[in-house]
C-alpha cells in the first residue's frame, strides 16, 4: 500500500470514554460532542467494512439497520471486533494519496455503470424535461443515454457526479508535487478535469444544495440534539456551535432559494413510485459496497463517510419526514452527514479559489503579453523612424548628384 494511503488511527488514550462504552445500561446514550468527538469515526475496518449483524444494537440501543430503513448502509464493524479502530478525520485529511490509474478508474466506472438504470424498462417520466440535466458520464447536454430518463434517475446520476466532482476538488486542492516535495493546489489538474466539462461542477452545486436542503429539514433535531460529553463546558460549547451552524446554513439556503436545483416533493410520485424508490435505494446501497473495493485505506474511508452522509441526507429528504423518524438518527449518522456537508461546502470554496487563481494567472500573463507587445511596438517604431530619418538624409544627396 502507498504511504499516503495509510490511516493514522487513534491511540486508546485519545478516544473519549463515551465512545468506548458498549451497551452499558446504566450509562446514557453516547452522542456527538466536541470537535474532537465529531471528528472520530467509530469502528473503521482497515481491510474493508463488513456488515454487522442486522439484529445487533449499536451504542444508542437502536438497530444499526432494519429492512424498513434501506437508505442506511449498515457496514460498521462491531466495536468489539479486533479489526475495529477509531479514526480521527482531522488527522487523516482528504487529499491526494497517489491512488490513481486503472484501479481508481475501475471503481468509478463500476459506480457509474454497474449502478445504472439502463437495463430497466421503465416508462419515461413526463416531468423529465423540466430538469436541466448534464450527463455526468459522457459530458453531454441532454444527449447522453441518461438524458431522457425520468427525474429520479437523473437526480441519482447528478448526485453521484456531484460527489465525484467534490472528491476531485479535494484531491487537486491538496496535491503532492513530487518534484518539489510540497503540498499545494494543482491548477493545471483542476482545468484538465473541469474545463471541458463544466457540467460536472453544476452537479457539485446540485449535490451541495441537496445536502443543504436536508440540513434545513433536520435543523430542529440538530439544534435540540443532546451532544453529550464528559466535560460540561465542552457540552455547552458544542450546543452553541451547532446552533450557530444551523443559523448560518439556513441563512445560506434562504439566500439560494431563488435557484433551487430541484423540488424533492416531485420525486417518487405516480404509479411507479414504489419501484423507483426501491431501485434508487438499492443502487445507492450498492455504491457503498463498491467503495469496499478501493485499494487505498484513506480513500476508502472518505468515500464511505461521504456515501453514508449522502444516504442520511436522502433519508431526511425522502423518509416519512416525521419527528420520530428523524429522532432515530444515530451519532455516526449525524456525524457523517455533517462531515459530508462540510466536504461539499469546502469543494464549492475550492472551485472559487481555483477560479480566482486562474484569473490572476491569466491577468498576469495578459499583462506580460501587453508589455512585450508595447516593447515590440516601440522597437518597431524606433526602427521605422531610424529608416525614415536615414532615407531623408540620403535623398538630398542623391538629388544633388542628379543635378
Amino acid at each position: 500500500m502507498m504511504e499516503g494511503c495509510s490511516l493514522n488511527p487513534c491511540s486508546p488514550s485519545d478516544v473519549p470514554m463515551c465512545l468506548k462504552q458498549l451497551e452499558a445500561a446504566e450509562e446514557p446514550a453516547c452522542e456527538p460532542s466536541s470537535e474532537m468527538m465529531l471528528s472520530l469515526v467509530a469502528a473503521v475496518d482497515p481491510f474493508g467494512a463488513r456488515a454487522a449483524d442486522a439484529q445487533r444494537a449499536d451504542a444508542e440501543g437502536l438497530p444499526a439497520y432494519t429492512p424498513g430503513d434501506v437508505w442506511m448502509v449498515d457496514d460498521e464493524v462491531p466495536r468489539e471486533d479486533s479489526a475495529a479502530e477509531f479514526v480521527d478525520l482531522l488527522s487523516n485529511p482528504e487529499r491526494f494519496t497517489g491512488y490513481k490509474g486503472f484501479e481508481s478508474r475501475s471503481i468509478w466506472a463500476a459506480i457509474y455503470s454497474e449502478n445504472c438504470f439502463l437495463d430497466e424498462d421503465d416508462d419515461e417520466d413526463d416531468e423529465a424535461e423540466d430538469l436541466d440535466y448534464e450527463d455526468p458520464v459522457f459530458g453531454d447536454s441532454g444527449h447522453g443515454p441518461h438524458a431522457q430518463q425520468c427525474l429520479e434517475k437523473r437526480v441519482f446520476f447528478r448526485l453521484i457526479s456531484g460527489l465525484h466532482s467534490s472528491i476531485t476538488c479535494h484531491l487537486v486542492d491538496e496535491y503532492f508535487f513530487e518534484d518539489s516535495q510540497t503540498w499545494g493546489p494543482n491548477l493545471d489538474m483542476f482545468k484538465a478535469r473541469f474545463a471541458a466539462h463544466p457540467e460536472h461542477l453544476d452537479n457539485l452545486y446540485f449535490a451541495y444544495m441537496l445536502a443543504l436542503r436536508a440540513f434545513d429539514k433536520a435543523a430542529p433535531l440538530l439544534s435540540a440534539y443532546h451532544y453529550r460529553t464528559d466535560n460540561a463546558s465542552e457540552q455547552a460549547a458544542v450546543r452553541i456551535t451547532m446552533g450557530e451552524l444551523v443559523e448560518t446554513l439556513r441563512g445560506e439556503l434562504t439566500a439560494a432559494r431563488c435557484d433551487v436545483p430541484f423540488d424533492e416533493s416531485r420525486l417518487f410520485r405516480g404509479p411507479d413510485a414504489a419501484a423507483l424508490r426501491a431501485a434508487f435505494q438499492r443502487k445507492f446501497y450498492n455504491i457503498s459496497r463498491i467503495m469496499d473495493c478501493v485499494g487505498c485505506s484513506k480513500c476508502r474511508l472518505w468515500g464511505k463517510v461521504q456515501i453514508r452522509g449522502l444516504s442520511v441526507a436522502l433519508r431526511i429528504l425522502f423518509g416519512d419526514g416525521s419527528a420520530s423518524s428523524l429522532a432515530k438518527l444515530t451519532r455516526n449518522q449525524i456525524l457523517t452527514f455533517v462531515w459530508t456537508l462540510h466536504r461539499l461546502s469546502e469543494s464549492v470554496a475550492i472551485v472559487n479559489r481555483m477560479h480566482a487563481r486562474h484569473a490572476r494567472a491569466t491577468s498576469l500573463w495578459t499583462g506580460v503579453t501587453v508589455l512585450v507587445l508595447v516593447a515590440a511596438a516601440g522597437f518597431a517604431t524606433a526602427v521605422v523612424r531610424w529608416f525614415i530619418c536615414r532615407s531623408s538624409r540620403a535623398r538630398p544627396s542623391k538629388l544633388a548628384k542628379q543635378d
